[in-house]
């Protein structure tokens, strides 16, 4: 059976792999262990692996927003740092704050 996995989706793309039949709790695991050295050896269908080509999209599509998201709220917290010049009393004898 092929399933195309999202779990990578950022970083590797979408993967196509042939995969054994679903297990009783809806993971499945790829039938060339070989190719799966590096990542992980088991997904959950509906989360990590889809049975077509267009759920796996929305679910890529999902996931890249949700990390745009978190982006935008890293740049936001870092445009908010202010940068304070230190009174000339804060520094002991020279002490450049540098330690």
């Amino acid at each position: 059976m092929k399933v195309y996995i999202t779990k990578y989706a950022l970083s590797r793309g979408i993967l196509v792999l042939d995969v054994r039949e679903a297990m009783r709790s809806g993971y499945v695991m790829p039938t060339d262990r070989s190719f799966s050295s590096g990542i992980s050896s088991i997904y959950k269908i509906g989360r990590d692996a889809f049975h077509t080509w267009e759920e796996a999209v929305q679910a890529a599509d999902k996931l890249r927003t949700k990390k745009l998201k978190s982006l935008d709220k890293q740049r936001e917290k870092i445009w908010r740092i202010v940068f304070k010049k230190p009174d000339s009393d804060s520094l002991d004898d020279g002490d450049q704050g540098d330690s």
